[in-house]
């Protein structure tokens, strides 16, 4: 055999050999982190490409591990808590202007008998100085209420609130669409659907005046009458001579006071210590809300419920106009308190932004507190709306307080197979407990649509949180379904409409994207400037010179050279007559 033959075999044997031993030889290597990517379902293609333009700028994407950036591709908001690793980018995927969208559409949790819902809309516009938008809120394709607005800055934000009194006193869905101008990037973000619930009961309200006032008279005169209210009052002109409508309560006490869900007072100052206590568990346990309605300046103690200490009296030769989130009253002689609680919400202010009527969460409950001692000599007058306000202050109020067993869903419109997200949340005062550990009951939850005859179960898991539950549900089909929800003895229930045409509006949230970016020190780059995003990351991340084992020989190209240089020897062994 030949000098080139053997030479072949003994390459072979070498190249077999090394296979077998594996050597680990350590290389130099330029090198760049892993980077994460995370994008939005309706985004793919984007993340794609830019995974592509990533790697071929020396990055890993996606690795298992050890990333030191995430990117967030997509139109929606972020969130600083959601548990992103390294420094945070952004590729907003959201329509370039000229546009409209409608980011947010939401209609009350609670509707009370003969009330119109006021449906909240949150409307960006982009691009469309000078231009204007109308938004249409229609029931079954029909406009029952509408807003316009005129852009003048070149990014801006309208908040509308429309109203609108629904037939019956079913639940249902309605359709939120600002109508789309001209040239605009895109129609898609232009409607939302948003569901009102079924008409609940009026509000059980007591109303207890302490003594003969006008301001607590006529505070219970705006409510008597209207549907929203079933009110109970009783007028104590002296100590053994009283007046009741109603079938009030002879006396208030924790028993009496709990089937109400508001207690309007009037002439507080003349309480007595056993209706301050009874009316301090009405507010903190039984979650109910207490409305005072003084006609002189604080001397008891029922100012405690309000947490303020201190208030400055005037007296104006004008009536003031207070305006506030219930609306406004006219009023000349005032309370204004020296400090309130920060969260405490301003129902009525001055024009200075002085707060004379004002709402405190305690406890489970609120308190409400009138400084607008002769706001009932205005009632009359032009424009005055007494009567409004207060039927407005103590309906949002009462809807803001939770029941016994809230159960909340998330969307309350939705389409067929999409994700509903169940809560159950039990008020900490009705969890049972000892004192070495809480005991919940168990519960159970069900979808119920007695149209289609569905019953279909709904499994909730307890949270860290005592008392809440959570979990999610996915209906079949579209219909009008009930999810009901018992705890031990309590029961709850949420309104859910299922269709196939349901849109949710606008998912983009620029402003909460860069700043989740810009808190970690990231930056935000438009759809459109991918490859500045790439050129970011590439100054940002220089590529290292690193050391790395190798393991040459694992590759599979090894297998070639050792095929050929046996088929060399092959051949020369059968020219040299060995074969």
């Amino acid at each position: 055999m030949t000098a080139l033959g053997t030479m072949a075999r003994w390459t072979a044997i070498a190249v077999a050999a090394a296979a077998a031993l594996d050597p680990r030889v350590p290389l130099p290597r330029l090198e760049r982190p892993a980077i994460r990517i995370v994008p939005a379902s309706s985004d793919g293609r984007t993340a794609a490409a830019l995974s592509d333009g990533l790697r071929n700028a020396g990055f890993s994407v996606n690795a298992a591990e050890g990333e030191a950036a995430t990117i967030l591709v997509g139109a929606a908001g972020a969130s600083a808590d959601a548990g992103y690793r390294g420094t945070v980018w952004a590729l907003d995927t959201s329509p370039s202007a000229p546009n409209v969208a409608l980011a947010r559409a939401t209609a009350p949790d609670v509707r009370l008998p003969e009330q119109a819902i006021e449906i909240r809309v949150t409307v960006d516009g982009k691009g469309v100085v000078g231009q204007s938008t109308e938004v249409v809120v229609e029931d079954s394709g029909i406009p029952v209420a509408s807003a316009k607005h005129t852009w003048t800055d070149a990014v801006e934000r309208w908040t509308p609130s429309l109203q609108y009194l629904p037939p019956g006193a079913a639940g249902g869905r309605l359709r939120v669409r600002a109508i789309a101008l001209e040239r605009e990037t895109t129609n898609d973000d232009n409607a939302a659907d948003v569901a009102f619930p079924p008409m609940r009961g009026p509000v059980r309200t007591l109303v207890v005046e302490a003594g003969v006032t006008w301001p607590a008279l006529f505070t219970r005169r705006a409510l008597e009458g209207e549907p929203a209210f079933s009110v109970s009052a009783v007028e104590r002109a002296s100590t053994h001579i009283a007046t009741r409508a109603g079938g009030p309560p002879a006396a208030l006490t924790r028993a009496t006071l709990a089937p109400y869900e508001v207690a309007v007072v009037g002439g507080p100052d003349n309480l007595a210590a056993s209706d301050l206590e009874a009316l301090r568990w009405f507010v903190e346990e039984r979650g109910g809300v207490v409305v005072l309605v003084p006609d002189q300046r604080p001397s008891g103690r029922y100012v405690e419920l309000t947490g303020v200490t201190a208030f400055e009296p005037r007296v104006l030769e004008d009536p003031a106009r207070l305006r506030g989130a219930a609306g406004e009253v006219l009023a000349s002689e005032l309370l204004v308190p020296r400090a309130t609680s920060p969260a405490a919400r301003v129902l009525a202010a001055t024009a200075n932004a002085e707060p004379v009527v004002f709402s405190v969460r305690r406890g489970a409950g609120a308190v409400i507190l009138s400084g607008a001692l002769d706001a009932w000599r205005y009632r009359g007058r032009d424009q005055d709306g007494f009567a409004r306000f207060w039927r407005r202050a103590i309906a949002d109020e009462a809807a803001a307080v939770s029941p016994a067993l809230d159960v909340t869903v998330m969307p309350a419109a939705a389409r067929p197979g999409e994700t509903v997200r169940v809560t159950a949340r039990l008020r900490s005062s009705e969890l049972p407990s000892s004192p070495d550990r809480i005991d919940v009951p168990s519960i159970a939850a069900h979808a119920v649509n007695p149209a289609a005859r569905v019953d279909q179960p709904v499994r909730l898991w307890p949270t860290a949180e005592p008392g809440v539950y959570e979990g999610e549900w996915r209906a079949a089909a579209a219909g009008d379904y009930n999810v009901s929800v018992a705890l031990g003895s309590w029961r709850g229930d949420a309104a859910v409409t299922i269709a196939d045409a349901v849109t949710h509006g606008s998912t983009a949230d620029p402003a909460s994207l860069a700043l989740v970016a810009r808190a970690s020190g990231g930056q935000v780059f438009p759809a459109d400037r991918s490859s500045a995003l790439v050129d970011a990351l590439r100054a940002a991340y220089p590529a290292r010179r690193v050391t790395r084992p190798a393991h040459p020989m694992r590759s599979a190209w090894w297998v070639v050279p050792f095929a050929l240089l046996l088929s060399l020897e092959w051949l020369l062994r059968r020219r040299s007559g060995l074969a």
